[in-house]
């Protein structure tokens, strides 16, 4: 289905779409959240494969491309609250279709696992259990920031001189070695940079120093899936350990092939992981979503 507008009190335009399968083995939905520069084009093929395995999918799209001149200063609050609002207008749209159908988990990439965090955080009814893609790290994005002053110093200079985090990821080469392992398909890339889109410089900071400047994360009751790539130029594995540690039991965790955006290359795998917690969770109650 096309993108559905979602009204909301912030600056991003916030839409989500529906994905149904034809032959769906259960009556709930993965709700799925892109990350930083992303968009729901890229997402796609994910999509597709869920579809293909029998599962039902809906999109959260939130971008800042048409905030106006003060768009670089939209803030982590500002999406949290976008996918509250998403969350919602999702639920009243699932319960009014001809099948009745239900928000079962939620699978989260990067930046977009900062968001959902931060959004059961402040409205805990509306915790799912979660797949978290590449997510944020719980300690904050600062050694990757440091690593693109390393291997790009001028490309980074541009971007905090021009508050644009979109011109580190101009060219097809630039993406392939931030989002993609060395062995990635270039039309696959080329098609990737092309979705590539604005992304809020504040936005960019908060990640950055998330222990300095969000708020701090609490330990969920829900089950997680940590999904990760030993090839992930971002976010390496060992700087998940804090989340690790933070989770403890409740979190189940796999290695991807990939690099940063494993979910793209080849979308089969991280489909059948997510297909099998999502049935691993099925009995886990589906809490209502208060407005």
């Amino acid at each position: 289905m096309e993108p559905v507008p979602v009204k909301t009190s912030s600056k991003l335009r916030v839409t989500y779409s529906l994905h149904l399968a034809e032959s769906a083995s259960r009556s709930q939905v993965v709700v799925l959240h892109h990350g930083i520069l992303h968009t729901r084009a890229t997402f796609l093929d994910l999509i597709a494969a869920l579809n293909q395995l029998g599962i039902h999918a809906v999109m959260i799209e939130q971008q800042s491309q048409d905030a106006g001149f003060w768009r670089n200063c939209i803030g982590m609050g500002a999406y949290a609250e976008g996918m509250k609002d998403a969350l919602v207008a999702i639920r009243t749209a699932l319960a009014a279709s001809e099948e009745p159908l239900q928000i079962g988990i939620v699978a989260v990439h990067s930046m977009g696992g900062e968001i959902w965090e931060e959004t059961r955080e402040k409205y805990p009814e509306l915790r799912r259990p979660t797949v978290m893609m590449a997510p944020i790290p719980q300690n904050g994005a600062l050694r990757t920031s440091l690593r693109l002053l390393r291997d790009y110093p001028f490309a980074f200079l541009k971007a905090a001189l021009t508050f644009s985090v979109l011109s580190l990821a101009k060219t097809p080469e630039q993406v392939k070695r931030l989002f993609f392992h060395e062995t990635a398909n270039m039309e696959v890339v080329r098609r990737t940079t092309s979705q590539l889109t604005h992304s809020p410089f504040w936005s960019y900071l908060q990640l950055t120093f998330r222990w300095l400047l969000r708020p701090k994360i609490s330990r969920q009751d829900m089950p997680q899936l940590l999904l990760y790539s030993e090839s992930d130029y971002i976010f390496q594995p060992w700087e998940f350990d804090k989340t690790r540690k933070l989770y403890g039991d409740l979190l189940d965790e796999q290695a991807m092939l990939g690099g940063h955006d494993f979910f793209i290359g080849d979308a089969r795998p991280t489909a059948a992981a997510i297909q099998e917690f999502f049935e691993k969770h099925k009995k886990v109650r589906t809490d209502d979503i208060h407005q």
